[in-house]
């Protein structure tokens, strides 16, 4: 699967894994009441993990994608876009974790992880 940050960074052979959503709630017994009040609090935050292999003809131009992806972690909300036609708004970077970086004849290439928090779920 292919996906993008915000149209401007683009991945190919990405694998990602995202957790379930839930809602939140308040629960509790008061004295009179005949069984328990409720309070729904809407739905948490949810997790999705990205990872997969940067390719480039050179080291420099890994280099270069790496500190584009670093610059997003800027604590602001991105939108991610998947091939398959999912699309996932208001995701905070928060981790980006690059690989050690091999030199062979077809290019360079890293593993890589991205981890993202979905703040809200539309």
């Amino acid at each position: 699967m292919k996906l993008s940050i915000d149209e401007s960074v683009y991945f190919d052979n990405v694998q990602l894994h995202i957790s379930g959503i839930k809602r939140r709630s308040i629960e509790f017994e008061i004295a009179g009441l005949n069984g328990k009040a409720s309070f729904d609090m809407g739905t948490e935050t949810r997790k999705i993990v990205q990872s997969g292999t940067l390719r480039a003809e050179n080291r420099r131009t890994i280099d270069e994608r790496i500190a584009l992806i670093t610059l997003l972690i800027d604590g602001y909300e991105h939108i991610l876009q998947s091939s398959d036609g999912k699309t996932f708004e208001h995701c905070r970077i928060d981790n980006f974790e690059p690989g050690p970086i091999t030199i062979g004849n077809d290019g360079a290439r890293c593993e890589y992880r991205i981890e993202y928090t979905q703040l809200r779920i539309s």
